[in-house]
Protein backbone atom coordinates (compact mmCIF):
# COMPACT_ATOMS: atom_id res chain seq x y z
CA UNK A 1 0.00 0.00 0.00
CA UNK A 2 2.74 2.42 0.59
CA UNK A 3 4.22 2.23 -3.23
CA UNK A 4 1.31 2.76 -5.42
CA UNK A 5 1.53 2.00 -8.99
CA UNK A 6 1.77 5.10 -11.50
CA UNK A 7 -1.96 4.97 -12.09
CA UNK A 8 -2.51 4.97 -8.47
CA UNK A 9 -0.66 7.88 -7.64
CA UNK A 10 -2.57 9.69 -10.46
CA UNK A 11 -5.59 8.70 -9.30
CA UNK A 12 -4.61 9.64 -5.39
CA UNK A 13 -3.46 13.43 -6.91
CA UNK A 14 -6.34 13.96 -8.80
CA UNK A 15 -8.28 13.03 -5.98
CA UNK A 16 -6.31 15.42 -4.11
CA UNK A 17 -6.21 18.51 -6.41
CA UNK A 18 -10.23 18.16 -7.09
CA UNK A 19 -11.13 18.50 -2.98
CA UNK A 20 -8.47 21.12 -2.64
CA UNK A 21 -9.81 22.90 -5.26
CA UNK A 22 -13.55 22.29 -4.62
CA UNK A 23 -13.22 23.43 -0.55
CA UNK A 24 -13.99 26.92 -1.11
CA UNK A 25 -17.57 26.36 -3.08
CA UNK A 26 -18.00 23.54 -0.74
CA UNK A 27 -17.73 25.56 2.63
CA UNK A 28 -20.64 27.63 1.08
CA UNK A 29 -23.17 25.12 1.54
CA UNK A 30 -22.37 24.40 5.22
CA UNK A 31 -22.29 26.06 8.16
CA UNK A 32 -18.61 27.51 9.54
CA UNK A 33 -19.18 25.05 12.53
CA UNK A 34 -19.35 21.39 12.74
CA UNK A 35 -22.53 19.69 15.06
CA UNK A 36 -20.53 18.51 18.01
CA UNK A 37 -21.96 14.49 18.12
CA UNK A 38 -18.96 12.91 19.36
CA UNK A 39 -21.04 9.25 19.95
CA UNK A 40 -21.35 9.92 15.62
CA UNK A 41 -17.48 11.14 15.02
CA UNK A 42 -16.24 8.06 17.35
CA UNK A 43 -18.34 5.90 15.49
CA UNK A 44 -17.29 6.59 12.01
CA UNK A 45 -13.86 6.70 13.06
CA UNK A 46 -14.53 3.11 14.64
CA UNK A 47 -15.67 1.87 11.38
CA UNK A 48 -12.09 2.08 9.68
CA UNK A 49 -11.23 -1.39 9.13
CA UNK A 50 -7.19 -1.81 8.79
CA UNK A 51 -7.47 -4.97 7.43
CA UNK A 52 -9.43 -4.00 4.83
CA UNK A 53 -7.30 -1.46 2.96
CA UNK A 54 -8.86 1.09 1.07
CA UNK A 55 -8.60 2.76 -2.52
CA UNK A 56 -6.08 6.04 -2.27
CA UNK A 57 -8.41 8.57 -4.22
CA UNK A 58 -11.25 6.61 -2.01
CA UNK A 59 -9.59 7.59 1.21
CA UNK A 60 -8.99 11.25 -0.16
CA UNK A 61 -12.57 11.55 -0.42
CA UNK A 62 -13.36 10.28 2.83
CA UNK A 63 -11.10 12.28 4.82
CA UNK A 64 -12.22 15.31 3.23
CA UNK A 65 -15.55 14.31 3.37
CA UNK A 66 -14.85 13.83 7.49
CA UNK A 67 -13.32 16.88 7.67
CA UNK A 68 -15.85 19.19 5.99
CA UNK A 69 -18.63 18.04 8.30
CA UNK A 70 -16.74 17.38 11.73
CA UNK A 71 -14.15 20.20 11.34
CA UNK A 72 -14.28 24.10 12.06
CA UNK A 73 -13.73 26.16 8.76
CA UNK A 74 -11.53 29.35 9.14
CA UNK A 75 -11.81 30.06 5.46
CA UNK A 76 -15.63 29.97 5.55
CA UNK A 77 -17.05 33.58 4.46
CA UNK A 78 -19.30 33.23 7.70
CA UNK A 79 -16.38 32.40 10.12
CA UNK A 80 -15.55 35.26 12.51
CA UNK A 81 -13.67 33.34 15.63
CA UNK A 82 -10.46 32.80 16.54
CA UNK A 83 -7.53 33.75 14.39
CA UNK A 84 -6.47 31.09 12.31
CA UNK A 85 -5.56 32.06 9.07
CA UNK A 86 -7.28 29.84 6.29
CA UNK A 87 -5.04 27.96 3.67
CA UNK A 88 -4.30 28.91 0.59
CA UNK A 89 -3.20 27.19 -3.00
CA UNK A 90 0.60 27.97 -2.66
CA UNK A 91 0.59 26.49 1.41
CA UNK A 92 -0.75 23.61 0.46
CA UNK A 93 1.30 22.66 -2.44
CA UNK A 94 4.06 23.86 0.05
CA UNK A 95 2.71 21.16 2.69
CA UNK A 96 3.11 19.05 -0.33
CA UNK A 97 6.30 19.53 -1.03
CA UNK A 98 7.71 19.33 2.48
CA UNK A 99 5.71 16.18 3.11
CA UNK A 100 7.30 14.70 -0.06
CA UNK A 101 10.81 15.69 0.63
CA UNK A 102 10.76 15.37 4.56
CA UNK A 103 13.89 18.12 5.35
CA UNK A 104 14.89 17.71 8.27
CA UNK A 105 16.24 21.21 9.58
CA UNK A 106 17.13 20.28 13.02
CA UNK A 107 20.81 19.36 11.61
CA UNK A 108 22.17 21.79 8.75
CA UNK A 109 23.81 18.71 7.32
CA UNK A 110 20.87 16.82 6.83
CA UNK A 111 18.75 19.52 4.56
CA UNK A 112 20.97 22.57 4.26
CA UNK A 113 18.99 24.27 1.25
CA UNK A 114 16.01 23.91 3.59
CA UNK A 115 17.87 25.25 6.66
CA UNK A 116 19.38 28.58 5.08
CA UNK A 117 16.06 29.16 3.38
CA UNK A 118 14.45 29.46 7.14
CA UNK A 119 17.25 31.53 8.40
CA UNK A 120 16.64 33.76 5.41
CA UNK A 121 12.89 34.10 5.95
CA UNK A 122 13.60 34.38 10.06
CA UNK A 123 16.16 37.34 9.20
CA UNK A 124 13.73 39.07 6.18
CA UNK A 125 11.23 38.87 9.00
CA UNK A 126 13.21 40.13 11.47
CA UNK A 127 14.03 43.22 9.23
CA UNK A 128 10.33 43.46 8.47
CA UNK A 129 9.85 44.44 12.07
CA UNK A 130 13.07 46.73 12.58
CA UNK A 131 15.28 44.39 14.39
CA UNK A 132 19.02 44.84 14.75
CA UNK A 133 20.29 42.72 11.76
CA UNK A 134 23.40 41.30 12.98
CA UNK A 135 21.61 39.85 15.77
CA UNK A 136 18.90 38.56 13.91
CA UNK A 137 18.31 34.67 14.30
CA UNK A 138 15.51 32.59 14.24
CA UNK A 139 13.16 29.57 13.04
CA UNK A 140 9.89 28.17 12.20
CA UNK A 141 8.27 25.90 14.51
CA UNK A 142 5.08 24.05 13.94
CA UNK A 143 2.56 25.16 16.51
CA UNK A 144 2.27 27.18 19.62
CA UNK A 145 3.34 24.38 22.23
CA UNK A 146 6.62 24.12 20.50
CA UNK A 147 7.07 27.99 20.28
CA UNK A 148 6.20 28.38 23.78
CA UNK A 149 8.91 26.02 24.41
CA UNK A 150 11.46 27.41 22.46
CA UNK A 151 10.56 31.10 23.80
CA UNK A 152 11.59 29.77 27.51
CA UNK A 153 14.85 28.24 26.07
CA UNK A 154 15.67 31.06 24.49
CA UNK A 155 14.94 33.10 27.57
CA UNK A 156 16.66 31.03 29.61
CA UNK A 157 19.71 31.67 27.95
CA UNK A 158 19.86 34.99 27.19
CA UNK A 159 19.39 35.70 31.27
CA UNK A 160 21.56 32.68 32.37
CA UNK A 161 24.48 32.27 30.20
CA UNK A 162 25.67 29.17 31.80
CA UNK A 163 22.00 27.40 32.43
CA UNK A 164 22.79 25.00 29.70
CA UNK A 165 25.99 23.76 30.79
CA UNK A 166 24.69 24.21 34.88
CA UNK A 167 21.23 24.47 34.92
CA UNK A 168 19.83 27.13 37.07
Amino acid sequence: MLALSAEQQDALWDAVVQRVRNHPAALRERSATPKLDREAVRAQVAALDFAQPLDPAEAVARVAEAMLEHHVHPPHPRYFGLFNPAATEAGVAGDALTAAFNPNVAAWSHSPWATEVELHLARALGAQLGLEPGRLDGLFVSGGMEANLTAVLTALRAHFPGYRARGL
